[in-house]
């Protein structure tokens, strides 16, 4: 399993809708990088002074790969889409 932000996840859409040229039948929708669960806790972890302690029953760290190919467009990333997130999930709870 692997993690993408939406609004990365429109833009492959749309380069998909918008490409004239045939293209593959199978996209990998996943970043160059991949995060482990532990990393992404960590990120969000570090948004607000207020620290949980990170928990892992399991840490085989072991990350969904996929095939190598993704497309090179302009993502803004994991790290950033999350970082924009969390202020909207702060209002909710």
């Amino acid at each position: 399993m692997d993690f993408i932000y939406m609004p990365d996840l429109v833009k492959i859409v749309e380069y998909y809708m918008n490409e004239p040229e045939p293209l593959l039948q199978l996209t990998e929708c996943r970043y160059p990088r991949s995060y482990s669960l532990k990393s992404i806790a960590k990120i969000i972890n570090e948004l607000s002074e207020y620290r949980v302690t990170i928990n892992m029953e399991s840490t085989t760290d072991k990350h969904y790969v996929g095939t190598e190919f993704f497309l090179l467009l302009d993502y803004i990333g994991l790290e950033k889409g999350i970082k924009n997130v969390f202020p909207i999930i702060l209002c909710f709870s």
